[in-house]
């Protein structure tokens, strides 16, 4: 990401504060507050309507406000400076970067999966589902996310990283571009283009669908119930479960869109750099703010679409 020039002529690089940096450092902390905000009125909202879905809308906040990480990273080598590149803070910022990155659009994508086992297979979704499951995914795409990153960044560490007086903090991508290329396709391309893919079959298994799930839900609710009336597995209605369905499916219209505008500058670059050898810099600019941006649509859309969330931002800010 843009963030502060330097040049590389030699061991004493200039390292200096540009307008890039400066909006990029209010873009984060904006990401940070804002997200931050949706995420404590999003708990509360669990906390009165424990819907599983919620956790996915955590995850992707919390990934979020750690994609700020390598950002902080920076402004401490900005402070520290001659001594930045080949410090800790440019490992750091690297580490957090890439993992950062592939978890917010894994995030993004485990919404997308979310949605299609929820209409696929209402009924193992409506058996099997619940907070703790939810749990378990989100922290399994985390694992993945490190088990495909970490042997890419170790390896750099120890054989290609660039030396010093390059004035570089990245990976050496040249160097590894057979390995760096496949990780690029699977954290980074595939959460795309899946989702691109499986909304068009969503939004029509939705819209000729959806009362199936009711249906199913219905009648998975009448075979637990007990003869005394009970429940033996869940206490949340039909009705309710409903609901659910159309507010995911909300959430998942919306980001799908986004992430369109947002992210595909930055993919057709990334795809000419490593598959043709040149980019473009106005793109790379153009592709940089529109994913950061993408940090603080994420819950702004969350307010509009989830009408929870929003009366619990009203009654937050509403006056006695």
């Amino acid at each position: 990401m843009f963030f502060m020039n330097h040049s590389n002529a030699s061991f004493n690089q200039t390292f200096d504060w540009d307008s890039g940096a400066t909006i990029q450092t209010i873009i984060s902390f904006t990401t940070v507050a804002v997200n931050g905000f949706a995420l404590g009125l999003l708990i509360q909202v669990h906390m009165h309507h424990n819907a599983p879905f919620n956790i996915y809308l955590m995850h992707l906040l919390l990934a979020n406000i750690y994609l700020t990480l390598p950002d902080a990273c920076r402004i401490m080598g900005y402070i520290n400076y001659p001594g930045y590149f080949g410090s800790v803070w440019c490992r750091l910022a690297m580490y957090s970067d890439e993992i950062g990155s592939a978890m917010v659009k894994h995030a993004h994508l485990l919404i997308s999966v979310n949605r299609i086992w929820a209409l696929i297979f209402p009924v193992s979704y409506r058996n099997c589902h619940t907070t703790t499951v939810a749990l378990l995914i989100c922290a399994s795409a985390v694992v993945c996310c490190h088990v495909v990153l970490l042997p890419l960044l170790i390896r750099d560490y120890l054989f290609y990283q660039y030396p010093e007086s390059a004035g570089i903090c990245d990976t050496n991508d040249v160097a590894q571009s057979v390995y760096s290329f496949s990780v690029y396709v699977i954290c980074f391309m595939f959460p795309n283009v899946f989702m691109y893919v499986s909304y068009p079959f969503l939004c029509w298994k939705y819209r000729h669908g959806r009362r199936v799930f009711v249906h199913f839900a219905v009648s998975y609710a009448k075979s637990t119930t007990t003869s005394g009336g009970s429940r033996r597995h869940s206490e949340r209605s039909p009705p309710s479960l409903a609901k659910d369905h159309q507010r995911g499916f909300r959430v998942l219209a919306v980001l799908t869109v986004t992430i369109f505008v947002c992210w595909t500058p930055s993919m057709v670059r990334q795809v000419l750099l490593r598959v043709c050898g040149f980019g473009f810099d106005l793109l790379q600019r153009i592709g940089d703010t529109l994913y950061a941006v993408q940090g603080i649509l994420d819950p702004v859309l969350f307010a509009l679409v989830l009408g929870d969330l929003r009366k619990r931002f009203t009654q937050l800010f509403k006056c006695n």
